[in-house]
């Protein structure tokens, strides 16, 4: 301490005042350092807005509801192992797991989407019956049949999801929009409706994959869309594609028919490596001919139509169905008054034209220039008479039978596939005939001679019809052929393609130019028209002229090798070449009208009454109004095997088997998705944490966007502090204000 006093000169003008001793400090003035404090806390928050995101956002799934689809898939491929069972446990565990303000809704999908449970009815249906409502409609329903529609399911999802947005406006926005993908994941699975889909960034897929137990799976399906699979048809053949999974444990399996035994000599041993696929041939089995030839009235043994895959883990793709061979019943109407035994007339050749096949058996109808159209069929159907092809002498009772016909009955047009005209026939038969190409068929006309030409003009629609002796000195060939016709395609080859030992010994000329839009198909050596096609673009139907024919007075053409395929590709073109097994897949629309109005298919009569009733292959009937009903076609199509239209005459089959893509049952990478836009979750169970926090963020940035609250932190800080200033300018003046003299006052 110091021990004497020093005087500064800068301390004699101060104002002496003792020191203060106290034990604690006072505040003495309290607003303003209340203003001064909340100036400081106003200013910290506004700086500090970043690192508070987590409590604005601590309740946010306490005060806004998360929006989600759960798609759950009932394709074919989930018919295997306990696929299923897994798969409506992941939606329990999901439905658990959602809270009291959340909005879900459930979707089945296969080959098409469809709506279990709705936004609205989950919101109706109170808390605790929303559990038991999930489980009610899974119960409803199982694996079916179809192939795997993903991407179609995927923005079905996403359209509900954009839908419910709309409804519920601005003020109920979601924190979060997510679909929940509970599926097999096969690879099978189409993806079309995604590419072109652009995805919302705010949507995320939440993929819930079930894995079978066991991994081998190997399927296969019949071989029908190649030239060697029709020749080994005939042969009584068939080829079958086999292909096994990348993932299989089994490499060997067996192929036998259903009715035999897998065991047997006629059991197909096969090898099958992962992740390939092989053509393997089998034979049909030798009790299956019942289905061939003319006996298509009996029905089809399933067992025998029926192949069957053995060694592998799911069977749900392990047979195939093909459809029992069924004879095409085709008509062909010769319209001349000529006798079927005369060899010397176009009639005999023709009938010996279309010979009886497994495939088809064409009857030739034999019809007057002068008959008039009757409803009812003609007593002479048959497909060639009794006697040996190729034989002079015909058997002349039948003979005898026929001559003794006086006016055979008329097909309805329906019934009628090709007609051939070979004389001038009355105004009644040229009606049905423009009724024939009305309807799409093929009306030919050989003209025999110039009488023909009012039968050629009336078809055709024109009036100047000029018709001449064609010149022979010799004899006339082929000259010109178009090899692209559907009628001479077949002979295209070098090898087929020699008709140079045809020879013609009359012909006669036509005019085509009155013909609208005439293609001249083949011309003789002369360069005159032989064979000329009048197309009807309306109707579809066409109108042949032959400029000779094949009576051995005209030409050899009915002794020629090409005879038999040219007649028989007039008559295909006429009727459209239908499939000649048919073949569908589960969910395919199979043609019907063909069994009506005979215009496609040719297969089958009619139905006796107004309805198509087809039999399914669990036995269920099916019922079809031809007046009220769409029988286009079929759209029934749920389960493989072999459907029967029950109402036609014969009964008309065909066969549904599982789709070929529904058995690539290996595992779809989630990143194949991801590279079509789709936005994919994380599977960890830290994604639901990190999905909130980064929502949280999101609503907090929206909030800071909407309101600008750092603004007015910053607004109000600067006030409460110009009021701080002023409050503390005057408290200092009147503290620091001098007291009054006691002179002064005196």
């Amino acid at each position: 301490m110091p021990r004497g006093r020093v005087q500064f000169s800068s301390l004699m003008f101060l104002k002496t005042s003792p020191p203060r001793v106290t034990r604690r400090s006072r505040i003495e003035n309290w607003p303003l350092l209340l203003l001064r404090a909340l100036a400081l806390l106003l200013v910290g928050a506004a700086f500090g807005r970043p690192y508070l995101d987590q409590f604005i956002g601590d309740n946010i799934d306490a005060t806004r509801s998360k929006r989600m689809v759960i798609l759950i898939d009932t394709s074919a491929s989930m018919r295997r192992g306990d696929l299923w069972k897994d798969a409506v446990e992941q939606v329990d565990t999901i439905i658990d797991e959602t809270n009291l303000n959340d909005r879900v809704a459930v979707f089945a999908f296969d080959r098409r989407t469809r709506q279990l449970i709705g936004f609205d009815d989950w919101v109706t249906v109170p808390v605790s019956e929303r559990a038991n409502l999930v489980s009610q409609r899974l119960e409803s329903i199982a694996p079916g049949w179809s192939s795997t529609d993903l991407g179609s399911a995927l923005v079905s999802a996403s359209d509900a999801l954009a839908e419910d947005e709309v409804k519920l406006g601005e003020g109920d926005r979601v924190s979060l929009q997510r679909i929940v993908l509970v599926s097999d994941m096969q690879s099978g699975s189409r993806l079309e409706q995604v590419r072109t889909y652009h995805w919302p960034d705010d949507v995320q897929v939440m993929v819930k994959a079930v894995e079978p137990k066991k991994k081998t799976n190997a399927s296969l399906r019949f071989v029908w869309d190649s030239a060697e699979a029709n020749a080994t048809e005939e042969a009584k053949e068939l080829r079958v594609r086999l292909t096994n999974d990348a993932e299989s444990d089994n490499e060997q399996f067996k192929l036998h028919w259903a009715h035999q035994d897998s065991d047997s000599d006629q059991a197909v041993n096969a090898f099958i490596p992962k992740g390939q696929s092989r053509i393997v041939r089998v034979s049909l089995p030798t009790d299956s001919a019942a289905f061939q030839g003319a006996n298509v009235e009996a029905q089809p043994k399933i067992e025998e139509n029926q192949l069957v895959l053995v060694g592998d883990d799911h069977n749900f793709d392990n047979i195939a169905y093909r459809a029992p061979s069924q004879a095409r019943r085709l008509t062909v109407a010769y319209i001349g008054d000529h006798a079927s035994d005369d060899a010397q007339q176009p009639l005999y050749y023709l009938r010996r034209a279309f010979p009886d096949t497994a495939q088809r058996i064409v009857n030739v109808v034999a019809l007057s220039p002068n008959a008039n159209p009757l409803p009812t069929p003609p007593p002479e159907v048959g497909g060639l008479p009794k006697d040996e092809p190729g034989e002079d002498a015909p058997d002349k009772k039948k003979s005898k039978k026929i001559e003794e016909k006086k006016e055979p009955e008329f097909l309805p047009n329906h019934d009628v596939q090709l007609a051939v005209v070979a004389q001038p026939v009355s105004s009644a038969l040229i009606k049905y005939l423009k009724q024939l190409i009305a309807r799409g068929r093929t009306v030919m006309i050989l003209i025999n001679a110039y009488e023909m030409t009012p039968t050629i003009a009336q078809l055709a629609g024109v009036d100047d019809v000029i018709i001449d002796v064609g010149q022979v000195n010799d004899y006339a060939m082929f000259g010109e052929i178009d090899f692209t016709h559907p009628v001479f395609a077949p002979f295209a080859e070098p090898r087929f393609r020699d008709f140079t030992k045809i020879r013609f010994w009359k012909y006669r000329t036509i005019d085509v130019k009155p013909f609208k839009q005439a293609h001249v198909v083949t011309r003789f050596d002369s360069g005159d028209p032989m064979l000329i096609e009048i197309p009807f673009a309306k109707t579809k139907g066409k109108l042949t002229v032959l400029t000779s024919s094949w009576r051995p007075g005209d030409s050899q053409l009915a002794l020629s090798t090409k005879f038999v395929p040219m007649m028989m590709g007039i008559l295909e073109q006429s009727i459209g070449a239908p499939q000649r097994l048919p073949q569908y897949n589960v969910g395919d629309s199979v043609p019907l009208a063909g069994l009506v109005d005979m215009k496609k298919t040719g297969n089958a009569a009619p139905p006796d009454g107004k309805e198509i009733k087809i039999r399914k292959p669990s036995g269920d009937p099916v019922t079809l109004s031809i007046e009220t009903d769409d029988i286009a076609s079929f759209d029934q199509t749920n389960e493989p095997g072999i459907y029967t239209v029950t109402s036609v005459k014969p009964p008309y089959h065909f066969a549904v088997n599982l789709n070929a893509a529904e058995s690539d049952t290996t595992a779809m990478p989630t990143e194949e998705l991801e590279q079509l836009g789709v936005a994919i979750g994380k599977k960890q169970k830290q994604a639901t944490k990190d999905d909130n926090e980064h929502q949280r963020r999101l609503l907090a940035k929206e909030l800071e966007s909407r309101h600008k609250i750092w603004r007015w932190l910053i607004v109000a800080a600067i006030v409460i502090l110009v009021i701080e200033t002023f409050l503390a300018g005057r408290f200092a003046r009147r503290v620091h204000e001098p007291e009054p003299s006691g002179g002064a006052a005196a």
